[in-house]
């Protein structure tokens, strides 16, 4: 048997389908850290926009700032 606080287990990723319900945040925020929680959010969001950026190239409707 092992004693007690003998291991020690921080989760810092879950991989998980693509998810918008609040519900998985909250449940996000009981297995992992709040500041875990808060990185994915912000990877989902870079995603997100650099997707936009990618689709408005291909579109040809991307216009660089000089």
């Amino acid at each position: 048997m092992c004693p007690e606080k003998a291991i020690n287990v921080e989760r810092t990723c879950v991989f998980h389908t693509d998810i918008k319900a609040e519900a998985w945040l909250t449940a996000l925020k009981k297995l992992i850290s709040e500041r875990t929680v808060s990185k994915e959010l912000r990877i989902k969001s870079l995603t997100k926009k650099v997707n936009r950026v990618k689709y408005r190239i291909a579109e040809g409707r991307y216009q660089p700032e000089s």
